[in-house]
């Protein structure tokens, strides 16, 4: 059982889960483990004022677009952060960067990436 959570599953609740599980497929002896994906994956540091997708982040993309590709019925939401310097360009060319990231080289459909409306500035 694959699920999304900012934690760990207790004990007790996986025990609960796996007898639910169990009885409702009438199989006492199923195997039932459980895989957690975190909700967070991660953030992705640009250098100041460049929308030029970092090395180090095609590791973290690849993750999300692992799971993504497993899990089509999640969504991944981009929230933008930017310097109070930053023009409003920048931060839709990276976020542009990291959709088209998604979609060409893991072929995540359109609708699994959504765009955070919030944008937070950070103070520099």
């Amino acid at each position: 059982m694959v699920y999304l959570s900012g934690r760990e599953m207790s004990t007790d609740a996986k025990n609960i889960l796996i007898d639910d599980i169990r009885n409702r497929l009438s199989f006492p002896r199923a195997n039932v483990k459980f895989e957690r994906i975190p909700v967070n994956q991660g953030s992705i540091r640009f250098a100041p004022d460049s929308a030029e997708l970092p090395s180090a982040s095609t590791q973290l993309l690849a993750r999300i677009g692992r799971i993504l590709q497993l899990q089509p019925n999640l969504q991944i939401e981009i929230t933008a952060d930017q310097s109070n310097k930053e023009p409003d360009s920048v931060v839709k060319k990276r976020i542009g960067l990291i959709q088209n990231y998604l979609n060409f080289q893991w072929k995540i459909a359109a609708n699994q990436i959504s765009i955070s409306p919030e944008k937070r500035n950070l103070a520099n």
